[in-house]
């Protein structure tokens, strides 16, 4: 199940589910919040004149083209998820407010569905 606030780890998960799943796999909801080549893994450093401490991306991913090579890319990257994955929702459902406001999620209740059937 993947929506506008799937990112980052979720992504990659999804990611290798995708990739490794294959036909097996259906993504299900909406197209997630984060692009599929993204920047992450953090180092961090103290500036020198205010002391202040300051936080990067030290790893690129690219998750949507596919990385197989661990100069370039996150080494987890390069050693799961070298070809390209389609991160696009296979069964589009995307909930409304009404839905939040009633307590229904017809993501789950679309998965539940295609499961029984």
């Amino acid at each position: 199940l993947v929506s506008r606030c799937t990112f980052s780890a979720a992504l990659v998960t999804a990611a290798l589910l995708k990739r490794h799943g294959g036909e097996k796999t259906l993504l299900i909801g909406e197209t997630m919040g984060d692009n599929p080549a993204f920047w992450a893994e953090t180092g961090s450093m103290v500036l020198p004149h205010s002391g202040i401490s300051v936080d990067y991306s030290t790893q690129f991913e690219d998750w949507g083209g596919g990385c197989d090579s661990a100069d370039r890319c996150y080494w987890a990257n390069a050693a799961f998820g070298g070809e390209p994955v389609s991160l696009a929702p296979d069964v589009t459902v995307i909930p409304s407010f009404g839905d939040y406001a009633a307590g229904r999620d017809p993501v789950l209740d679309r998965a539940l569905s295609l499961a029984s059937s």
